[in-house]
């Protein structure tokens, strides 16, 4: 996501915004489904407004995620 929003590739930014929000509803962080869809729809316009905020809101919630070692 980085990455697509540093070249101003919006179309791969909308892509991944939306496989974010499909894949972390599918494995219970659903925190991320609503601030990805937001990531989204600001996507899909092609414009930088308000985008460089719903990529922090999204790294806020990714600092928070602890993985547990299930093996």
């Amino acid at each position: 996501i980085l990455h697509a929003w540093e070249a101003r590739d919006y179309e791969a930014l909308r892509g991944l915004a939306h496989y974010l929000k499909g894949a972390a509803g599918s494995v219970g962080l659903d925190a991320f489904t609503a601030p990805s869809a937001n990531l989204e729809r600001l996507a899909k316009s092609e414009r930088p407004e308000g985008i460089a905020e719903a990529i922090e809101v999204l790294l806020e919630l990714t600092s928070r995620v602890a993985l547990k070692n299930t093996g």
